[in-house]
């Protein structure tokens, strides 16, 4: 009997059971497939560096030395493997691109180390000399495929190479002319690799290398990298863990990480809230059939099975659809993902953790949310139930009814019939505030990032900067800019430290040590605490305060190959260029072994002062700040790619369950609008009342939505200030507004069909129908 009931329990629903396993299989399919999404895209990411072999530690010699002696330093440090490299800046320029700060990489076609992911075309060759492989962004940028022709000015020297093949490199995932700002500037840099005893022979520079790359056991960062770099003339020292792509991709997955959960509990929530209350109303529309069971001898424990045999059923349904929505939904988030980073695949799973949450959560939040009502509903007396469920039972105050009763007939119905199911009214409100709310609070990111971004930019004097082939004399590179036209000029001297707080539990960190002159004209720092550098007090960014775990006044233990100081914090800065470190120009000169020399220039100055800085033999590279903040744009516009796609799944969430609260509302009052149609309510009166109803739960979810977008967008934006850059939030009309009118929209479309629907009603016979048995 229990299947027969269970059988025609489940026909009789109709259109109503496939809403109700919509409703199960979509809530918790969604919050199931964002974490199956970060699964995919650590995957993804650690795959990627492993397979292509990113390199423990990379050193970045200030000139050339015997490919040889690189070699056999690497293993007296018993290194696993090295690769010595030579690697020279200079500008690149194609028939349909500008001229472009470059990167020529000589290395070996059988690398093993920070090896090439070919996306088109061939790898190197040593029987093709001048058949480079560029990286595939520069490409991507300028038009530029397989068999072109691209000229390069490395080393003073004219080079021109074909282009054998495109690829990325886990070393240059993220290329950028800036490094020291972690925001990626795809295709400013123009990245050309070569066999190496080819570009070796170009510049006059056979059997010798600048750059070493290692696997070293204990990593990169242990006692064994000091010794490999002590006595080297290193001008970069970049252990994995501060390589520039592994970094942003670190920040970004971390960032990532973050939206995953607070999306899985938004979706989750409204998911669940909605799933008990359907089943609620459910139960709850089978009263008096259950409670005729009761009275005719029927054990309660009977009426319970008979009202969960049916909610298994839709249980298992939903259970299939929250697999496949599950499924969907990270194919589709880690696909736009990988595409933004520019992982040349994703790799997708069915990982099982995330799916058994899926179909976890839909079996068991239906059984739990039919169970509670049917077992109160078999503990009643038979009689009370029998009598049905009072939906009037909650009556508003007197001033509540009297506002409700301004209006036209159709708005007082539709105000009031919400104020009779306050519970259900509530959760739909709570469910579609929640869907409008995670779509603001992305835009709030959005947004705040763009203007934290541009604020930290606008502050800036210098338009561009230039880093030097070789340190060159203060006075040289006050030289260089002059000659070059600019207006002003600030020789800056840089190089790898690596920083350590005094004390026990204090952390360690690597940095780029740079300094300034007391009163810098043209590099303008941003103090969120304390004063800039002074003599024996340095200037730390926030992101590298928090990994050492100081604050003002905390001594600091400096160190940079054999030279070391100890000094206090004086200052913490805001910045996008997260790995710097300040000290006062003279102090950084002495710890770094370059007294009285400079290894870059800012300068002030237009288009024609970067065009002969670029030609100036002195200069290994030129970048400007008007790229990195179009850099950053770019970087937004891909982040808003992101965005969009979780906006779209965070608005057809919300439009499921908008659509399936006003259908399942109008199939338990098809009764109510018969009824409405037999005393002459024509559409426009039935369509105000529905559209009212919807309208009012919308406005209301609107306006719960806009403190909720900020309360999610709170806690994302200071983890976002951890991985990445501080940005503050600044929320606008615009950010609520472009999720609110789709809401908006919706309503109304959901609101049309349901009117459509009631007046295709045949009167008498709905007005006799049960609506179940």
């Amino acid at each position: 009997m229990l299947w027969r009931k269970a059988h025609r329990d489940l026909r009789a629903m109709g259109l109503r059971a496939v809403l109700i396993v919509a409703v199960i299989g979509v809530g918790p399919g969604t919050a199931a497939g964002t974490s199956l999404a970060l699964h995919d895209v650590e995957q993804t990411r650690d795959a990627f560096y492993d397979r292509y072999a990113l390199a423990d530690l990379d050193l970045r010699l200030r000139r050339p030395l015997p490919t040889a002696e690189l070699l056999r330093r690497a293993g007296a440090v018993d290194a696993r493997r090295a690769e010595a490299r030579l690697i020279l800046d200079g500008s690149a320029r194609h028939d349909r691109g500008a001229r472009v700060s470059a990167e020529m990489v000589g290395m070996t076609p059988d690398a093993e180390l920070n090896r090439l992911a070919v996306t088109a075309g061939r790898n190197l060759s040593g029987r093709a000399p001048r058949g480079a492989v560029l990286d595939a962004d520069y490409a991507d940028r300028f038009g530029i495929g397989p068999g072109d022709r691209v000229r390069f000015r490395i080393a003073g020297r004219a080079i021109g190479v074909r282009v054998r093949g495109l690829a990325r490199s886990p070393e240059y995932l993220l290329a950028t002319a800036n490094p020291d700002y972690l925001v990626p500037q795809r295709g400013s840099l123009a990245i050309a690799f070569l066999p190496r005893a080819s570009l070796q022979r170009l510049t006059g520079l056979e059997g010798r290398a600048d750059d070493l790359a290692v696997d070293l056991p204990g990593g990169g960062n242990g006692p064994r990298a000091r010794r490999l770099a002590a006595g080297l003339p290193t001008a970069r020292v970049i252990p994995r863990s501060r390589q520039y792509g592994l970094r942003l991709t670190e920040a970004d997955v971390h960032s990532f990480s973050i939206f995953a959960p607070v999306m899985a509990i938004v979706f989750g929530i409204v998911g669940l809230l909605l799933i008990a209350l359907s089943l609620r109303r459910l139960v709850s529309s089978q009263r008096r059939e259950l409670g005729a069971l009761l009275a005719i001898g029927y054990r309660p424990r009977f009426v319970v099975a008979s009202v969960l045999l049916p909610a298994a059923v839709l249980a298992v349904l939903g259970a299939a659809l929250a697999l496949a929505v599950t499924i969907g939904v990270s194919r589709l988030v880690a696909a736009e993902y990988s595409s933004a980073v520019g992982f040349p695949a994703t790799l997708h799973s069915f990982a099982f953790g995330p799916l058994a949450l899926a179909a976890g959560l839909a079996v068991g939040a239906t059984l739990l949310a039919a169970l509670v009502p049917a077992y109160r509903l078999a503990r009643l007396d038979p009689v009370e139930a029998l009598r049905g469920e009072s939906v009037g039972s909650f009556t508003p105050p007197a001033w509540l009814q009297r506002l409700s009763a301004v209006g036209p007939p159709a708005l007082t119905y539709s105000l009031r019939g919400l104020l009779r199911r306050p519970l259900l009214s509530a959760a739909t409100v709570v469910s579609i505030a929640g869907a409008i709310g995670l779509g603001a609070a992305l835009n709030i990111l959005v947004s705040s990032t763009d203007s934290a971004v541009d604020a930290e930019f606008a502050d800036q004097a210098w338009t561009h900067s230039a880093d030097l082939a070789r340190p060159v004399p203060d006075a040289r590179a006050a030289a260089i800019a002059r000659r070059a036209g600019a207006t002003r000029g600030e020789p800056t001297v840089k190089g790898p430290a690596e920083l350590r707080a005094v004390g026990d539990g204090g952390g360690s960190a690597g940095v780029q040590l740079a300094g300034l002159p007391k009163r810098p004209p043209l590099l303008r720092l941003d103090l969120t605490e304390g004063s800039g550098p002074a003599p024996g007090r340095i200037a730390l960014s926030a992101q590298t305060a928090d990994e050492l775990g100081v604050g003002l006044g905390d001594r600091i233990f400096v160190r940079i190959s054999e030279r070391r100081a100890t000094v206090a914090l004086g200052g913490i800065v805001r910045t996008l260029a997260s790995e710097q470190s300040y000290l006062p120009r003279g102090q950084a000169a002495r710890l770094l072994g370059l007294p009285g020399l400079a290894t870059s220039v800012l300068v002030a100055g237009d288009g024609a002062t970067a065009r002969r800085l670029s030609a100036d033999p002195a200069v290994g590279r030129v970048t400007s700040k008007a790229s990195a903040i179009v850099a950053e744009r770019e970087l937004l516009d891909e982040l808003t790619g992101l965005i969009s796609v979780l906006q779209a799944i965070s608005l057809g969430v919300g439009a499921l369950f908008l659509v399936s609260t006003l259908a399942l509302s109008y199939l338990d009052r098809r009764g109510e609008f018969a009824t409405l149609a037999a005393l002459g309510y024509g559409r426009r009166q039935i369509g105000a009342a529905v559209a009212g109803e919807a309208l009012t739960q919308t406005a209301l979810a609107a306006a719960l939505s806009v403190p909720l977008g900020v309360l999610i967008a709170a806690p994302l934006s200071q983890r976002i200030a951890e991985a990445w850059f501080e940005i503050g939030l600044r929320p606008e009309p615009p950010s609520f507004l472009l999720v609110i009118v789709p809401a908006l929209i919706l309503a109304l479309l959901a609101a049309a069909h349901a009117t459509r629907r009631a007046l295709q009603l045949n009167i008498a016979a709905t007005v006799r129908a049960r609506l179940i048995g």
